[in-house]
């Protein structure tokens, strides 16, 4: 986090970086590329690629960031590739080298459909990184669960699907009105579908229903919350349009199995710099 007007350093490193926009604007340039990145915005920076700030940013700018060796054989594509085609395609492969579990696909920028999940992923990265007990192993562990959020939220971006803007728009919609109460029922007359049919349009869409989509999105919301924030538990309900304490710590618990106090609690260590 940045208290004053701020540029990157200019340099070029043996590791990759990898950047996650929490507040205000980052500007960083890769080979003289230059990128923007913003809140909930990723960004990978390679080995032996110079990198550093164009433009200084304005005081307030705050980003997790984390170096890693790759000790494996890597590519790194300078030209756009199908990215789907070539997922597929290992995915279904035969060849023990070639099956998709093997591969870790990043991209240089990517704006995740679920940045709430990266953000609590790193810092959950974070939090293990200065615990000074079983380090390297809760770190590496971390890292990788970093490394595969990424990428799988990148690959299911990527997957060619049937358009349905309508679908897509309501989507949209949920999650930019998590703080409030929302229903089946209301999001079958304000995108004009059947209730019926919505249902299972979310079923053959997305593999859960439309209830258990809204409670995912409000999930995600909390645990942004309990990371960020030192408000009360009630008060993270109200956030969520839920006036009932009771039935959100219930909520929560069945989809994260602990308690909203016990996830606080796993992440009480901060570290925090601008080099």
């Amino acid at each position: 986090m940045t208290e004053e007007p701020w540029t990157h350093t200019t340099r070029c490193l043996d590791t990759f970086v990898i950047i996650f926009g929490i507040k205000g604007e980052l500007y960083i340039h890769q080979d003289g590329v230059e990128h923007v990145i913003g809140p909930g915005t990723a960004a990978v920076l390679f080995p032996h690629h110079t990198h550093g700030g164009y433009k200084t940013c304005e005081p307030g700018l705050s980003f997790f960031w984390c170096h890693f060796l790759c000790q494996d054989d890597f590519d790194i594509q300078s030209t756009p590739m199908s990215v789907w085609n070539w997922h597929t395609a290992h995915a279904h492969s035969d060849e023990p080298s070639n099956r998709l579990a093997n591969f870790i696909i990043l991209p240089e920028i990517f704006h995740p459909r679920s940045p709430e999940r990266v953000h609590v992923v790193f810092h959950q990265l974070l939090d293990v990184a200065n615990a000074h007990y079983y380090t390297a192993q809760a770190t590496n562990y971390w890292l990788t669960c970093l490394l595969i959020e990424i990428s799988q939220q990148y690959l299911v971006q990527q997957k060619p699907i049937r358009p349905n803007r309508r679908f897509n728009i309501m989507l949209e919609w949920i999650r930019m009105h998590a703080d409030r109460p929302i229903t089946v029922t209301e999001l079958a007359e304000r995108f004009h579908y059947n209730r019926d049919y919505l249902s299972r349009l979310f079923k053959r869409e997305l593999g859960i229903g439309p209830v258990e989509y809204i409670h995912v999105v409000k999930i995600a919301r909390a645990k942004k919350l309990l990371c960020e924030t030192d408000k009360t538990i009630k008060e993270i309900a109200a956030e969520l349009g839920m006036n009932d304490e009771k039935y959100f710590m219930k909520l929560f618990k069945l989809h994260e199995h602990i308690t909203p106090t016990e996830f606080r609690q796993s992440f009480y260590r901060s570290h925090l710099n601008k080099r």
